[in-house]
């Protein structure tokens, strides 16, 4: 009876065995052939080493001051040489740690993302991809959805790239192209757009924070409160684990977290705005001699006549003019109305008031004497001058034609 039970038992694993085989190699088949559909019209190799991504034009004055800049993407194409080792350090450690060990796919970081992702799915919360750094720049090659197949397109890709390119390579195609907010595309553009100096004078603080925002730049934007103490808390993550990796000694990275994060506004200021005419005559000239992809994706240098401190003197000068005039052609009456004066500071903030009024500030008249006017301005969070002052009758003459 038992050696009856024994036969069936081994026919029976048999028989398993058997279907399983089958099973996996049916499986194999239709993966390979599902693989092999998908991929076929990928790059070549040819392809993927000569890429290069868009690049802005910068526009100079005479004095070589940048006054401005044409493109669809703010982009300066830099080499991997010109890239402090902090500042690429900082993107290795924040996005793919085993960067300069995998071969274009990290089966470890991809595992850990899937098992991440089930706590992500029971919290109903952002899912991780796992992908490379590699993977990232093969993304570039193609528009595809976020699907399985476009997955095995970006493996497959980031394993032609590998071997097309050495990991310097990658990195620099990867730092040059990612999108950072503020318009600006790639790690020079950032490093401008957002500390407004070159990548050389960058410290470690803010390479970690410039690290932390190709994931999603508009989360990370320190103008907003509740975004800045999320990209502090991201930022001094991304030090922690320059210190893990052996990037970073522990003091630096801990006196890089007490730093605050300070972002800047470029291009603005008399200067750029008494060039603006200037510049978009510059802008139609090389349009007509270049053409439109040249001008905004070709990355010119233009080096213009202008003379920075003439013009402003112009400027200056041409307003001086224009305000004579009209004070001479009386008062027009005020640019708006608020009817009553409750929460008054903030409705005189959202006011839309005229543009390129250099120094003068909105006002709001709260009481009127017969010898002066009490006003309020419109304040921001960072004006140091008084929220309030006082109109005397006196420096008003000119207006006295045109009121009762």
């Amino acid at each position: 009876m038992k050696k009856i039970l024994s036969y069936f038992r081994w026919k029976y694993i048999k028989w398993v065995l058997a279907v399983g085989c089958f099973t996996g190699v049916v499986i194999g088949v239709f993966a390979t052939v599902y693989v092999v559909r998908v991929t076929k019209d990928l790059p070549s190799v040819q392809v993927l080493s000569e890429y290069k991504p868009p690049v802005m034009t910068r526009g100079h004055a005479g004095d070589g001051k940048l006054i401005t800049e044409f493109k669809k993407e703010a982009r300066v194409f830099v080499p991997i040489e010109t890239i402090p080792k902090s500042l690429q350090h900082a993107f290795v450690a924040a996005e793919d740690q085993r960067f300069y060990q995998h071969n274009g796919f990290d089966e470890k970081g991809f595992a850990r993302a899937m098992v991440a992702n089930i706590g992500h799915v029971l919290k109903n919360e952002k899912l991780e991809g796992g992908s490379t750094i590699t993977q990232q720049v093969a993304k570039n090659f193609f528009n595809d959805d976020r699907t399985v197949a476009r997955k095995i397109r970006e493996i497959v890709i980031a394993g032609r790239i590998e071997k097309a390119m050495d990991k310097d390579h990658i990195l620099e195609l990867y730092l040059n192209e990612i999108y950072f907010g503020r318009g600006a595309y790639g790690i020079a553009a950032a490093s401008l757009n957002y500390f407004g100096k070159p990548m050389k004078d960058l410290d470690l603080a803010d390479a970690a924070y410039l690290a932390v925002l190709p994931k999603a730049p508009n989360n990370y934007q320190v103008t907003d409160p509740a975004k800045k103490k999320r990209a502090l808390f991201r930022r001094n993550y991304v030090l922690s684990r320059m210190i893990e990796d052996g990037y970073a000694t522990a003091e630096d990275a801990e006196a890089a977290k007490l730093k605050d994060i300070e972002v800047v506004d470029r291009f603005e200021g008399e200067e750029y705005l008494a060039a603006e005419y200037f510049v978009e005559e510059a802008r139609k000239k090389i349009f007509n001699m270049y053409g439109e992809d040249e001008l905004y994706e070709g990355g010119l240098s233009i080096r213009t006549t202008l003379d920075t401190e003439l013009q402003l003197a112009a400027r200056r000068a041409l307003r001086n003019g224009l305000e004579a005039y009209d004070m001479r052609h009386g008062y027009r009456g005020p640019i708006g109305r608020l009817e009553g004066f409750s929460d008054w500071k903030k409705r005189l903030a959202d006011f839309d008031a005229p543009k390129d009024i250099d120094d003068w500030r909105v006002a709001l008249v709260l009481e009127a004497g017969s010898e002066t006017a009490k006003l309020g301005f419109s304040v921001d969070e960072d004006d140091e001058r008084p929220a309030e002052g006082t109109l005397d009758i006196e420096d008003a003459q000119w207006a006295a034609k045109s009121l009762a």
